[in-house]
């Protein structure tokens, strides 16, 4: 379905926009991470619809995960995993920056196709798997390279920028409101950094299919998520109680 957001689209898999659940909550709290491999994840499960695009207008701030469908060792299904994980940013003193503004830059323009990989470490890592995929470094040897987006480049990278706009619009993706009075960028971004060292640490099965295999990026390659901060960290399990609060929280619309 097309979901618009201030004149711009997001293309979100036909379940619907959703939210986390408590089920993917608490596989990680009982430790079920391995679960994301096994064949039995569907959307129903890792989300909860979320039927009203009002609601996504007002879900300013927050956290967001993308997924993915893995190829499963030992199943002929296919399961959902999470690959991405990440917020906006985090700065206090009354940053402007949304959730959705963060995951515009992520998907690029609907004007070309097109994108901006040096504002997005998540484009850059696709664009990066990319060019190792499909043997394109002598064709786009400044992606990646800050300093370097002369007009000149940036047109000239635009076959690649609209490769990786293609591969990340067809990635579902759920969200967690965390938006309180006090204390918002704070837990956002604790959220974002265990979630990531949890998930990273635990991740055994990248799946054979993965994009992100082609990475020149050893933290991606080895945790299976198109992150480089926090991967490998050390993690507090006590961020799963303020996690829970939070996916509590927007199912009963107090956020």
């Amino acid at each position: 379905m097309k979901l618009r957001l201030k004149g711009a689209e997001t293309y979100i898999e036909a379940y619907g926009p959703g939210s986390v659940s408590l089920t993917f909550v608490r596989s990680l709290r009982t430790g079920e991470t391995d679960a994301w491999n096994s064949g039995h994840n569907t959307l129903p499960t890792l989300a909860v619809r979320l039927g009203r695009a009002e609601f996504f207008k007002n879900c300013r701030r927050g956290i967001y995960v993308f997924l993915d469908r893995i190829d499963a060792i030992g199943s002929r299904e296919q399961s959902w995993r999470v690959v991405r994980i990440g917020t906006h940013s985090v700065k206090t003193g009354g940053s402007k920056s949304t959730l959705w503004g963060r995951l515009r830059q992520h998907k690029g323009s609907l004007r070309d196709g097109g994108g901006n990989h040096r504002g997005s470490i998540f484009r850059l890592l696709v664009g990066d798997a990319l060019i190792e995929k499909e043997g394109l470094r002598d064709r786009f040897p400044h992606w990646g390279i800050k300093g370097s987006a002369t007009q000149e480049i940036q047109q000239s990278e635009l076959p690649l920028e609209q490769k990786v706009s293609s591969y990340i619009r067809q990635l579902p993706f759920l969200v967690i409101k965390v938006d309180p009075a006090t204390d918002g960028p704070e837990h956002r971004a604790y959220l974002e950094r265990n979630l990531i060292a949890l998930l990273s640490s635990a991740r055994n099965d990248r799946g054979t299919d993965w994009l992100g295999n082609y990475s020149t990026r050893t933290a991606v390659r080895e945790s299976g998520l198109w992150n480089n901060n926090h991967v490998g960290e050390e993690y507090d399990p006590a961020f799963l109680d303020l996690l829970e609060y939070y996916v509590q929280d927007m199912r009963n619309g107090r956020t």
